[in-house]
C-alpha cells in the first residue's frame, strides 16, 4: 500500500491544491518564528503544536486533492484523521496556557485529550469515521462514517469550551495590557471559527472547502497579537517565576489595583495557600497589614517603601516580617503593576537569643570533631583540637601549640603550603580537598586532607584548616593503582606474546619483560630437552659476557631445580663452594647473587625455567613471586604455540618438497614415456608399416586381400598419428627447444583445429626464456584449463594470455562457456573430485604464485595465476 500511495505516477497537479499547500507552509513558518521569539516554554509549544496540526492537515488535503485514484485519496483521508481529532485538545489548551489557567483545568484537559487519541486511532485504522471519498470537480474529499457526527458535536463542544473560557476571563480582567491580548486572541478564534464550513463537503455537498483562508487569518492575527503582546503579562513571566522561587524572601506581585498575579513559594509557606488560591485575590484580603490606604498612597508618591509590620499564622504564631514594596510602571509612566516583598525577621531575633547557646554547641563539635582543625595566625598556631594533635602525635593541644606551623608540614609539601597569605578577603578558600604530606612529632610522614579558609581570628586576620589523615586510603589506592599496573602490564604482554609465532622472538620478550616487571638485574629462559638429560639457554637480557652455552648435562642438583614445577627462589646463590660454581656456571659468571626459577609448563609437562637474578642479595617479595608466575603462566601457553606452528611450518615445507619432488617426478616420468612412445612404438610402427608397403607389392591389384592391406595402413597411420601426439603431449619438443611462447602458439592452435573451438593467444613482454620448470609449469596449467573447457565449458571461444611485469608474470585464461558455481567447486574438491583444478594451484603455489579462479553459472570462467619474479 506504501508503494502505492508515494508511487508519483498516481498523482496530478492540481490548481485547487496549490492554496492548501501554500497556507500549510505559511503556518509552520509562523509557528516556528513564535516558537523562537518566546523562547520554548509551555505557552508557544501549546502554539506550536497547534501550528503542527493545521499544517499538517493542509499538507495531506494537498495530496488528497492532486490523487488520481480512490484508493490513494482514501489514505490520505485516513490520514488526515489521525490528525485532525488532536486539533480540539490542542486549542483548549493553548487558550487555557494564554489565560492562565492550565493549572486549574488539568483533569478538563485529560478528559478531552482522551476521546480525541480515540477519534484519531479509529479514524486511520478503520472506517467508522472515514467511511469513504467523495469526488468533486475540484478533488477527492473525505466521507463521514457513523462516528462522522459524535466526532462533530465533540470538536465544537471543545471549541466553544475555548471560547468561553475567553470570555470569562475577558470579563475577570481588568483593564490593561492582558484584557488587550485576551481581546485580540478571541477575536482570531471567531475568524478561525469560520472555517467550520469545511464540513459540507463531508456531508456530499460540491463546494470547495475554504476552510485554509480562515486559518490564515487566525494565524495572522495571533502573530500580530503576540508580536504587540507577547504571550505573557509583565509581571507573570515564566523565567521571572523561576527566579522568585530561588529566592528566600516572600515575593508576591500585584496588578494595578492591587490584585495578586503572581505569588512565590516562599508566600504560598508564609500565607499557607497554594499559588493559585492566591492568584487573583486583593492582598488585603490575605493580608490587611501588608499596604494599608496611607502606606499605599506612599508608596504610589515615592515608588519604593520599606517597613516593619506582624503578621499572624493560622496557629496564632506572630511574625515580625520586613515589608518591601516597589511600583512598576509602563512607557507612558503608568502603574502597571507592584513587587512586595515580605522578609520574616522571628527568625533572625530567634538566632539572636540561641547564638550563646549555638556557640557553645558550636565549640563542643569542634572539640569532639573527628577531625583535625587548626588555626594559624602569622605563622603560629593560635588554635588545636584534640583530634589534630592526636594526628600529629602530640599529648596535648597545648603541647603542640608551641610549635610552628610549618614543623608539622614534609619537607616535599612545604612549597606549596608555606606560601604567603592575603589577609584582605576574608572566607575565601585557601585549599579545598587539598592532599599533602604531613610530618609528626616522632618525624612520621603521614597523608593528609586538608581544607582551609581565611576567617578573623581576635580581630586578625588568620587561617582555619581542617584535616583528616588518609594514611590508609592513600596506601590501599597505591596498592591498587600497582595492582592494576600489574595487571594491565600482564595483559599487553599477554596480547604481544598471542601476536607472535616466532619461538625465538617469544623468548626473548618473556626475557625483556622477566627484567623490567621486577628490575632484575639478569633474565633469561632455559628450554630442557624432550628426555630431561639436558638443557640449554635459548634467551638472555641483561648478560655482560656472551652466553654461548652447549647444551648442559642435569646433575642432580641441577635436576632438582630445572625439573622443579614449583617457583624455586634461591636468595643466597653465592660462590662460597666449589660445588655451587659449578652448579649454574651462567649464573656465576654472571656474579648473580639472588635467584629465582620459575617452570614452564604445557600440559603439566616441564619445558623449561624462567630465570631471574640479582647481582646483590635480593629478598623476592610477593608481589614478585605473583608477577612472575603469572608470566611464567602466560609464556608457557605462547611457547607452546610457538613450537606447534614451527612443527606446522616444517611440515607444510616437507610437504611442499614432497610436491614438488612428485611433480618433477611426474615430468620426468612424461619424457621417458614421451622419447619410448617416439623412439620405440615409433619405430616398431613404421617398420610395420614397410612390411606392410613390401606386402602390398606381392599382392596382385585386382586381389581382394588389396583392401585388407590398405585398411590395415590406414589404421597404422592413424595410430602413428596418434602415438605423434600422445608424445608431443608428453613432454612437447617445441617446449624444451624453443620455449613457452612458441608451445602455447601450437598447442592453441592445435586444440582450435581438433576441438572446432576458437582460441585468441596474445603475450606481452616475453623475450627471453624462463627457468624450464616454470616454463613446463605454465604450460601444464594452460593445457589443463583448455581440456576442462573441452570437457565442461560447452564454448566457442577462448582467451588465453601471458603478460609479463615488473612484480612477474600473469597467465589468463578465460572461456565464454556456460560456467559453474565456486561452492559446488569448493564442495567437489572435498569429494576428491576436480583433481585438474587442485592439479593447477599445486603448480602455481611450487613457484610461491596465487591461482584465482573467478566463475559463476552462464558467466563463463576465468582463470588467472600470477607468479612472482623471485626464484623458489
Amino acid at each position: 500500500m506504501a508503494t502505492r500511495v508515494f508511487d508519483l505516477s498516481n498523482y496530478s497537479l492540481n490548481a485547487y491544491a496549490v492554496p492548501t499547500f501554500a497556507a500549510a507552509l505559511v503556518v509552520f513558518i509562523v509557528g516556528l518564528l513564535i516558537l523562537f521569539r518566546e523562547r520554548i516554554y509551555l505557552v508557544s509549544l501549546s502554539f506550536f503544536f497547534l501550528t503542527i496540526v493545521f499544517t499538517a492537515w493542509l499538507f495531506c488535503f494537498s495530496w488528497m486533492y492532486c490523487a488520481q485514484n480512490e484508493a490513494s485519496a482514501l489514505w490520505w483521508a485516513n490520514t488526515v484523521y489521525l490528525i485532525i481529532p488532536l486539533g480540539p485538545p490542542a486549542i483548549y489548551q493553548f487558550a487555557a496556557a494564554v489565560l492562565r489557567v492550565h493549572a486549574e483545568n488539568k483533569r478538563l484537559l485529560w478528559a478531552m485529550w482522551v476521546p480525541s487519541v480515540v477519534f484519531a486511532l479509529l479514524g486511520f485504522y478503520t472506517n467508522e469515521l472515514v467511511s469513504g471519498v467523495y469526488h468533486y470537480s475540484w478533488g477527492y474529499y473525505p466521507k463521514y462514517g457513523e462516528l462522522g457526527l459524535p466526532f462533530l458535536l465533540f470538536f465544537f463542544a471543545v471549541l466553544f469550551a475555548a471560547m468561553r473560557l475567553y470570555t470569562i476571563e475577558y470579563r475577570k480582567a481588568s483593564d490593561g495590557i492582558h484584557k488587550k491580548r485576551i481581546k485580540a486572541f478571541q477575536l482570531a478564534w471567531m475568524i478561525a471559527f469560520v472555517g467550520a464550513v469545511d464540513i459540507l463537503p463531508k456531508f456530499g455537498i460540491d463546494f470547495y472547502p475554504l476552510g485554509f483562508i480562515p486559518v490564515l487569518l487566525f494565524i495572522a492575527l495571533s502573530a500580530r497579537a503576540v508580536w504587540r503582546f507577547g504571550f505573557e503579562n509583565h509581571a507573570p513571566s515564566i523565567q521571572s517565576m523561576q527566579i522568585l522561587d530561588a529566592m528566600s524572601e516572600a515575593i508576591v506581585v500585584l496588578d494595578e489595583k492591587g490584585v495578586i498575579r503572581m505569588a512565590n513559594r516562599v508566600a504560598e509557606q508564609l500565607f499557607g495557600r497554594e499559588e493559585h488560591e492566591l492568584r487573583d485575590k486583593p492582598l488585603s484580603s490575605i493580608f490587611n497589614g501588608a499596604l494599608p490606604e496611607e502606606t499605599s498612597r506612599k508608596l504610589l508618591e515615592t515608588g519604593k517603601l520599606s517597613y516593619e509590620v506582624e503578621y499572624f499564622t493560622g496557629g496564632w504564631q506572630p511574625h515580625k516580617l520586613l515589608v518591601s514594596a516597589s511600583v512598576v510602571r509602563g512607557e507612558e509612566r503608568q502603574v502597571t503593576g507592584i513587587v512586595v516583598s515580605m522578609r520574616d525577621l522571628s527568625e533572625r531575633s530567634e538566632k539572636e537569643r540561641k547564638s550563646p547557646e549555638q556557640k557553645e554547641k558550636y565549640q563542643n563539635i569542634v572539640e569532639n570533631s573527628l577531625d583535625g582543625i587548626v588555626i594559624v595566625q602569622d605563622g603560629k598556631l593560635v588554635y588545636v583540637n584534640q583530634q589534630a594533635a592526636k594526628v600529629f602525635e602530640y599529648e596535648s593541644p597545648e603541647l603542640m601549640k608551641m610549635t610552628d606551623f610549618s614543623d608539622s608540614v614534609a619537607p616535599a609539601s612545604r612549597p606549596f603550603v608555606l606560601t604567603g597569605e592575603n589577609p584582605q578577603t576574608i572566607r575565601e578558600e585557601v585549599f579545598r580537598n587539598y592532599e599533602m604530606k604531613g610530618l609528626t612529632r616522632h618525624s612520621k610522614i603521614v597523608d593528609l586532607e586538608i581544607n582551609a579558609r581565611r576567617i578573623t581570628w581576635n580581630g586578625k586576620p588568620a587561617v582555619q584548616a581542617s584535616f583528616r589523615d588518609i594514611t590508609d586510603r592513600k596506601m590501599l589506592e597505591r596498592e591498587q593503582a600497582l595492582w592494576l599496573w600489574e595487571q594491565e602490564t600482564l595483559s599487553s604482554i599477554d596480547r604481544k606474546l598471542v601476536s607472535m609465532v616466532g619461538l625465538q622472538r617469544i623468548l626473548d620478550t618473556i626475557s625483556l619483560n622477566a627484567k623490567s616487571l621486577t628490575r632484575a638485574d639478569f633474565a633469561g629462559v632455559v628450554m630442557v630437552k624432550s628426555d630431561k638429560s639436558a638443557y640449554t639457554w635459548k634467551s638472555v637480557k641483561g648478560n655482560s659476557t656472551s652466553v654461548h652455552e652447549p647444551i648442559i648435562r642435569l646433575t642432580h642438583d641441577r635436576s632438582s631445580v630445572i625439573l622443579s614445577k614449583e617457583p624455586v627462589v634461591m636468595d643466597d646463590l653465592s660462590n662460597r663452594t666449589g660445588e655451587d660454581k659449578e652448579r649454574f656456571p651462567v649464573l656465576q659468571a654472571e656474579r648473580v647473587y639472588s635467584a629465582g626459577f620459575f617452570p614452564l609448563l604445557v600440559e603439566g609437562e616441564i619445558r623449561g625455567q624462567l630465570v631471574v637474578g640479582f647481582r646483590s642479595l635480593h629478598t623476592f617479595s610477593d608481589r614478585d613471586v605473583r608477577l612472575l608466575v603469572s608470566l611464567s603462566e602466560k609464556s608457557s601457553i605462547a611457547i607452546a604455540n610457538a613450537q606447534l606452528y614451527e612443527n606446522l611450518v616444517r611440515s607444510e615445507q616437507e610437504l611442499k618438497l614432497l610436491s614438488e619432488a612428485r611433480v618433477e617426478a611426474q615430468e620426468e616420468e612424461r619424457r621417458r614415456i614421451a622419447r619410448e612412445i617416439h623412439d620405440s612404438l615409433g619405430q616398431m610402427l613404421t617398420a610395420i608399416k614397410f612390411n606392410l608397403e613390401i606386402l602390398e607389392d606381392h599382392v596382385p591389384p585386382d586381389s581382394s586381400a588389396i583392401k585388407h592391406v590398405n585398411d590395415s595402413k590406414g589404421l597404422l597411420d592413424s595410430a602413428m598419428a596418434e602415438a605423434r601426439e600422445i608424445s608431443y603431449n608428453l613432454m612437447p619438443s617445441v617446449l624444451e627447444d624453443f620455449g613457452l611462447v612458441p608451445a602455447l602458439q601450437l598447442l592453441c592452435d592445435q586444440f582450435s583445429k581438433r576441438r572446432d573451438i576458437k582460441v585468441e593467444y596474445r603475450t606481452h613482454g616475453l623475450s627471453d626464456r624462463l627457468e624450464p620448470t616454470l616454463e613446463v609449469t605454465l604450460y601444464r596449467i594452460v593445457q589443463e584449463a583448455l581440456n576442462n573447457v573441452a570437457k565442461h565449458a560447452e564454448a566457442n571461444e577462448v582467451s588465453v594470455q601471458v603478460i609479463m611485469h615488473a612484480d612477474g608474470l600473469r597467465l589468463t585464461v578465460e572461456d565464454n562457456g556456460k560456467g559453474f558455481s565456486l561452492s559446488e567447486y569448493t564442495a567437489s574438491v572435498d569429494g576428491r573430485h576436480g583433481m585438474g583444478l587442485v592439479g593447477m594451484r599445486e603448480r602455481s603455489t611450487s613457484f610461491h604464485g596465487t591461482i584465482e579462479i573467478d566463475s559463476a553459472p552462464g558467466a563463463g570462467t576465468t582463470i588467472i595465476v600470477d607468479i612472482p619474479l623471485a626464484k623458489k
